[in-house]
């Protein structure tokens, strides 16, 4: 399976899902976007054919109509601005708390972390100074012995 994957060899398709995709995409992608054309085309060609006077009314409306969306954009995206700016004022006040005690929690931690590696680095450490005082002390017998 893994070497047809590599040299590109097509896999089966299971045909009851196959027909499920093509299915959704039909009516996910392109039933929307037909709708969206067929709205948009009739109601330019509403508008063009509307007692409305002459094709510059026409065209000053359809600016309004297009601007509308960009409008209702603009300030969904200013409310937003503006509540993110306060829940971050909010926020400034409530993380210097928060942060110093979790300083102290981690401080804490790393202070027993520390003593005890000591702990157990001691009777290694008073191990290795008692043979060494003891290797030391007993090289200076011999060296003196030695003539």
């Amino acid at each position: 399976m893994v070497q047809d994957i590599l040299l590109g060899k097509a896999h089966t398709v299971n045909p009851r899902t196959r027909r499920a995709h093509r299915l959704q995409v039909v009516g996910q992608i392109f039933l929307p976007l037909l709708a969206g054309i067929l709205l948009g085309g009739a109601g330019l060609f509403l508008l063009l054919n509307a007692n409305v006077g002459n094709v510059e009314r026409a065209a000053q409306f359809s600016t309004v109509l297009l601007a509308i969306p960009f409008v209702v954009i603009g300030l969904i995206i200013f409310f937003l601005l503006i509540f993110l700016i306060f829940a971050l004022g909010r926020l400034m006040h409530w993380i210097p708390p928060q942060t110093y005690r979790v300083q102290r929690l981690a401080h804490g931690v790393s202070s027993r972390a520390v003593r005890g590696a000591n702990l157990l680095t001691e009777p290694v450490l008073f191990i290795e100074s008692w043979a060494g005082a003891l290797g030391d002390l007993v090289s200076r017998r011999r060296e003196k012995m030695q003539p």
